[in-house]
């Protein structure tokens, strides 16, 4: 389990402390450290069908992971927040999120609390969603029709979420939520019943880019939308079909590295088809839809990925392989780092899973002020140097990584 990001616990500050059965006195574990126990090994028996705790070891004083994946779940050192005058494209003196590990599945639980996570960059980024879902909403959404009822649900639970977790930055006020960070208010209302579900001038939403960005800019008549208007984070609509889970609904304003247009209806095994070790009837492919099919409404997941650009820019569509030989200069690093927090939940609505994509994006030199910046640039070095050429391929370092992974091991020796 990561540390929290923002300090307190992971779970909460209950005091009450038990004793687990046939242990003696003193053995006593406080409300959070059992939490913590039966959310992680919830989410290992969903993936792995049915470890007990014999196949599991506690890694600081209550996080238990299966010992076949330790690397995949190793605790990340707790990270600082970014300024709040930092804009949304530009570096703050510490990173957002540590970098996870590429190729790798890497799941492990999350509290439903710490389910969405705000820092001090989420209002600037509210406001650069909403910029370019009133510019450029063709590029950015997508919906299947008969993903409304998903949709309903995942705005219900944003709001619910945020106004009880983060309340601070949330208020609702009968149907309506504002974000205050961004002063962005949201209706959480459903449609009328007799209101068609079609946009302005025909056509059903979702279908017609130009017909869904007027409608939009007018009316935001998707409750994903909607949804997406309260969060920085992207937010994705996966649905169970006979091919795998398929994307059906999404925002997506932030993309690393990819185009909606091309992923959308597409099932998980030929989305991730360009990943090395993730194309279809890999074992990671197989993996993925059994943790898509076992997953619990009650234990969400999370992950990190990260990838270097040329840009800082948060939206980013389009690859920068092809400038891999300019990347990276040890005189003057020029690189930025991106990372994504992305997270999956079960929906109540039958075969969805909503899957969270946060983005931070930092100049590679913010790293050697963070604090814990010497541990980042060791292990991303770690992984660089253990890149075969496909993966360094994939992440643009073919012709920089060892540069890139040299300056790394200079700022983790100090």
């Amino acid at each position: 389990m990561i540390a929290p990001q923002h300090g307190g616990e992971v779970f909460g500050g209950r005091g009450l402390r038990t004793r687990p059965p046939g242990e003696p006195r003193g053995a006593e574990r406080s409300y959070t450290e059992n939490r913590a126990r039966c959310t992680t090994l919830a989410l290992a028996r969903a993936v792995f069908g049915g470890y007990s705790s014999a196949h599991f070891r506690h890694v600081g004083p209550s996080v238990p992971e299966p010992k076949s994946l330790r690397r995949s779940f190793a605790r990340r050192p707790t990270l600082s927040i970014a300024p709040v005058s930092a804009p949304a494209t530009v570096s703050a003196p510490t990173l957002a999120h540590a970098p996870g590990a590429p190729f790798q599945i890497g799941l492990q639980a999350v509290s439903t609390d710490d389910w969405i996570t705000l820092d001090a960059r989420s209002g600037a980024q509210l406001r650069a969603k909403a910029q370019l879902l009133a510019e450029r909403p063709g590029d950015i959404v997508r919906a299947r029709d008969n993903s409304r009822a998903a949709q309903e649900e995942v705005l219900s639970l944003l709001a619910d979420h945020l106004c009880e977790r983060h309340c601070a930055h949330y208020v609702r006020d009968g149907t309506t939520v504002h974000a205050r960070d961004a002063d962005v208010r949201v209706s959480t209302a459903s449609c009328d019943e007799g209101e068609p579900d079609v946009a302005p001038g025909g056509g059903t939403r979702g279908t017609s880019p130009a017909r869904l960005a007027d409608d939009l800019v007018h009316r935001d008549p998707l409750p994903l939308v909607r949804a997406a208007r309260l969060v920085p984070d992207d937010l994705v609509i996966m649905r169970a079909s006979p091919q795998g889970h398929r994307l059906v609904a999404a925002v997506l304003a932030f993309p690393s590295s990819w185009r909606l247009a091309e992923k959308f209806n597409q099932p998980m095994a030929t989305i991730h088809a360009p990943v090395p070790g993730f194309a279809d009837g890999t074992r990671n492919a197989r993996m993925i839809e059994r943790i898509f099919a076992n997953l619990q409404p009650d234990v969400p997941a999370e992950r990190f990925n990260w990838s270097l650009n040329r840009s800082g820019a948060l939206y980013h569509p389009h690859s920068d392989h092809a400038e891999d030989a300019a990347l990276f200069d040890q005189a003057e690093p020029a690189a930025w780092l991106r990372v994504e927090r992305q997270t999956l939940r079960r929906l109540e609505t039958p075969g969805c899973i909503l899957f969270t994509i946060g983005v931070s994006v930092d100049p590679l030199v913010a790293i050697a002020r963070d604090p814990n910046g010497p541990a980042h640039a060791r292990r991303l070095a770690v992984q660089i140097d253990a890149m075969d050429d496909a993966e360094a391929a994939y992440k643009g370092l073919t012709a920089s990584r060892h540069a890139v992974a040299s300056w790394l091991r200079d700022v983790a020796a100090g």
